[in-house]
C-alpha cells in the first residue's frame, strides 16, 4: 500500500504562498493520487465515479442508527479472509454468501464451462462432472448448492427433475442427466 506525504499546515493564514508553494504542490499531487486508487482520476471522462473500493484488512464497523449503513470487511468462516459486510440499525449482513458458480452443457465427454466464477476445473467420467473449486473458496462440506437444468424439449421417459450433487473438500460432483446436451446450472453458497 502506497504512502502519501500531506502537510495540513499549509496552507496557512500567515503563510507566505511562495514559501508554501512546494508544500501545497505535494499536498495537491498526494490528493490526486489518493483519489485516482479507487477512483477515476481528475482530468478523464468519467472522473471521480468509482473503480473499486478497497479495504486494507479485517475492521470494524461502528454503531448504526436510523438510516445510516456502513461496508466493511471482518474476517470469513471461509478461511479468516476478509469478507465484505453491510451493518445498518437492523443488523450485519453478509455483502454474498455466493461463494461459486457456473454452467456447462451436459454432453457425454464435454469438461469445460460455459461461464464460471471461482472453479478452477471441469471433468467427465462415469456421468459425473467433477468441478473443483478455486483452494479457500469454502471450508468443510457445509455449503448449500442449488443445481438446475435448461429445459429439454421431449424429454426421455424417466428422466429425473434434476442433477444430483455430493459436495467434498471444495469439490463438486453433480451427476449427468442424460447427456442431452441441456445447460446445467450451480450455485454454491456458504455462511
Amino acid at each position: 500500500m502506497a504512502t502519501y506525504s500531506y502537510d495540513s499546515s499549509e496552507p496557512a493564514s500567515n503563510s507566505n504562498p511562495s514559501d508554501s508553494q512546494p508544500i501545497m504542490l505535494t499536498n495537491a499531487a498526494s490528493i490526486s493520487s489518493i483519489i485516482a486508487v479507487d477512483h477515476v482520476g481528475f482530468n478523464t471522462a468519467n472522473g471521480g465515479f468509482h473503480k473499486q473500493v478497497s479495504f486494507n484488512g479485517n475492521n470494524s464497523a461502528g454503531a448504526q442508527t436510523g438510516n445510516l449503513s456502513t461496508i466493511f470487511t471482518e474476517a470469513g468462516t471461509a478461511s479468516g479472509e476478509p469478507v465484505a459486510k453491510i451493518k445498518n440499525s437492523k443488523g450485519t449482513f453478509p455483502m454474498s454468501l455466493l461463494k461459486a458458480a457456473g454452467s456447462f452443457a451436459d454432453s457425454s465427454g464435454t469438461s469445460s464451462f460455459i461461464s464460471s466464477v471461482n472453479c478452477v476445473s471441469i471433468s467427465y467420467a462415469s456421468s459425473v462432472f467433477t468441478i473443483t473449486l478455486t483452494s479457500g473458496v469454502t471450508t468443510g462440506n457445509n455449503v448449500l448448492v442449488f443445481t438446475s437444468y435448461q429445459a429439454i424439449a421431449n424429454p426421455p421417459t424417466g428422466l429425473s427433475a434434476g442433477p444430483g450433487y455430493y459436495f467434498d473438500s471444495n469439490v463438486l460432483y453433480i451427476r449427468s442427466i442424460g447427456g442431452l446436451g441441456a445447460t446445467i446450472s450451480f450455485l454454491v453458497y456458504q455462511i
